[in-house]
């Protein structure tokens, strides 16, 4: 009788509410976050935590960061279960929840209060034009206080150390605006001489300047005020016509160098057949020649951006999110000072996604808004992962291991879960990395390099599914930048092949030792590659030499020994992404059969030794081990 009495929706806010508030906070404060409920139904404690921007959700225990806040008795109701949180905000930070554990039952009702928060900023004022002469029996002569801030910042303005209201000895009134106070004079007289003063604050911080207002005699005669104002305009409308001028052709160089001409939208949206005919090699290749698969085009007024929530940005792009339609969805743009190859690059990438197709393990292309290319803004739509990167599932769950084969859960009425103490099995592991070789196996069957395999690039959904991201503009990246440096040395180095390093020679068998890499990263909890270890010549020189890593933590002999195949120096040697698939498959057979739990090795130290594998003139690798 209880259950069915809680889950009717006009009875739920009748035994439990969280406190409402600000929608839009700032991650300098604190908030109070109080929750309570009628005693009758529920059981002590409330426990609170936070969902992220990211999908992830943490519960708070009492620390450094919180206060817990002792009960208060609401007279309006008998026995209540309640209590609350002062929390430190942080912009990340997407929505707070309480959970109400029910009496005599497993079970919890949860309430949640989403918020924004974003950083507060002092107010600062726009200071220009504060020495101000008018003259008497002008009229409508104004002072303007301009200035910026978050939350938006009060004004007040002071003469002789006096605050003016609206009206007073000033003979002036004020009017307000978003970022800007004007005290607005109706006739100018002697008495309004003197110094004023704009103060402006909000509760991070205040700024201050001082108007100098001088009143002379109006004596100068009409005739010469009229003849000094057609000098005046005449010279005004040479120095514009000829900054006009200027400006012109300045534009039009800057046009040249941002935008995309004509010849190239036409390309763009038509491909060149002609040229496509003759061509061979990768897809990202002859991208640039494809035409654009207009059942991808969608319309601008479909796509709703929340330019506040970024979900990731780089030194040219930024990954936004939005939603096309009612799905939530992440929405891929440059940013406006991008050179204009990378805008290219985002064209190249975006055909390369429609023409993909469709892939379990690949992340899912919406479409894309190409409507405004002209301005160099396109929106590529992209599936949202309610989890995140693989990377930071890693870094932030890889502690929790259990032999345990179930997973405790809290769900409320509306069937939402938020899964509490995730538990990593050596099952995900293996599982991971079968998805992301049937991946990569897909995209190298359509002619597709990644170029960026690594568990950064790679997004987890529900249901335990890796799909692959950031494919064809990373490999476009590196042919317009091929070294932007970091420490002397490319970015991505510790994931590159052999031949990459060497020759920047891309292919599906450098992609086999990313693949490598980025299993060594699955089975070791996204520890760094090759740790301690810098970009130098010195490093290619080992590599060639038959340096690897060493055998992950978590991994079997039979997994290392498939990761120093991945990393052999000769690409054809390497396995195809299709034997890999298998092995893992297998793998994962053998696994579940067995119901093996991920077991934490200690080992701190890193030892080196010489190992011989068949090659070409028998020559021995320096492997980690």
């Amino acid at each position: 009788l209880l259950s069915k009495f809680a889950r009717r929706q006009n009875k739920e806010k009748a035994i439990l509410r969280m406190d409402e508030g600000d929608s839009v906070l700032y991650s300098d404060q604190k908030e109070l976050f109080y929750c309570r409920g009628i005693g009758f139904f529920f059981t002590s404690p409330v426990k609170f935590a936070v969902i992220y921007k990211n999908g992830t959700l943490k519960s708070i225990p009492p620390d450094k960061s919180t206060v817990f806040v002792e009960p208060k008795v609401d007279p309006d109701e008998r026995d209540p279960v309640e209590g609350g949180y002062w929390i430190n905000l942080t912009e990340d930070m997407a929505e707070i929840v309480c959970f109400f554990p029910l009496h005599e039952s497993y079970d919890w009702l949860n309430r949640s209060r989403k918020i924004t928060v974003r950083n507060s900023k002092a107010p600062v004022i726009y200071k220009s034009n504060t020495v101000n002469l008018f003259y008497k029996g002008d009229k409508g002569r104004t002072l303007n206080c301009l200035s910026d801030g978050d939350p938006s910042p009060t004004f007040t303005w002071f003469k002789k150390g006096s605050e003016i209201i609206s009206s007073n000895e000033t003979g002036g009134s004020l009017i307000a605006g978003p970022g800007e106070s004007v005290l607005q004079f109706p006739e100018i007289e002697g008495k309004l001489k003197g110094k004023y003063k704009c103060v402006v604050s909000n509760r991070v911080g205040h700024d201050t300047v001082t108007f100098t207002v001088k009143v002379e005699d109006a004596k100068v005669k009409p005739g010469l005020i009229a003849a000094a104002t057609i000098c005046s305009i005449a010279v005004l409308a040479v120095a514009l016509f000829a900054s006009y001028r200027m400006w012109q052709k300045y534009l039009k160089a800057e046009k040249r160098l941002r935008d995309l001409t004509e010849e190239e939208i036409k390309e763009f949206e038509l491909g060149n057949p002609e040229i496509l005919r003759g061509l061979e090699g990768s897809a990202q290749e002859n991208a640039h020649y494809l035409p654009f698969n207009k059942d991808f085009e969608i319309l601008e007024k479909h796509i709703t951006i929340d330019k506040y929530d970024i979900l990731g940005k780089g030194a040219f792009g930024m990954v936004i999110r939005g939603k096309y339609l009612k799905e939530e969805v992440a929405v891929k743009t440059t940013l406006p000072n991008a050179e204009v190859s990378y805008f290219k690059a985002l064209l190249s990438e975006l055909k390369v996604m429609a023409y993909i197709g469709s892939h379990e393990n690949v992340v899912r292309f919406f479409g894309a808004s190409t409507g405004r290319i002209r301005e160099r803004i396109v929106y590529v739509v992209l599936e949202l992962s309610p989890l995140g990167s693989l990377e930071s599932y890693l870094k932030t769950y890889g502690g929790n291991y259990s032999n345990s084969s179930s997973k405790y859960r809290i769900t409320n009425f509306k069937s939402r879960s938020y899964d509490v103490g995730k538990i990593i099995t050596k099952s995900d592991l293996i599982s991971w990395s079968q998805q992301i070789a049937a991946g990569m196996e897909y995209l190298g069957s359509m002619k597709v390099i990644h170029g960026d395999l690594a568990t950064r690039n790679v997004l987890l959904f529900h249901g335990n599914i890796a799909k692959i991201t950031d494919f064809g503009l990373s490999r476009k990246l590196y042919e317009n930048s091929i070294y932007s440096k970091k420490n002397q040395g490319p970015l991505p180095w510790r994931w590159m092949a052999l031949e990459s390093l060497r020759d920047m020679v891309f292919s599906s068998k450098s992609d086999v030792w990313s693949f490598g890499v980025t299993v060594w990263e699955i089975f070791t909890f996204a520890e760094l590659p090759f740790p301690g270890l810098g970009w130098s010549m010195e490093f290619l020189q080992n590599l060639e030499k038959g340096m690897r890593m060493y055998k992950p933590k978590h991994a079997s002999r039979e997994i290392y020994s498939m990761l120093l195949k991945c990393w052999d120096p000769e690409p054809e040697s390497r396995p195809s992404f299709r034997e890999l698939v298998v092995f893992f498959e297998n793998l994962l057979i053998h696994i579940n059969s067995s119901r093996e739990r991920v077991t934490l090795d200690a080992q701190n130290e890193i030892a080196y030794t010489t190992l011989t594998f068949p090659s070409p003139g028998e020559t021995p690798y320096k492997v980690m081990v």
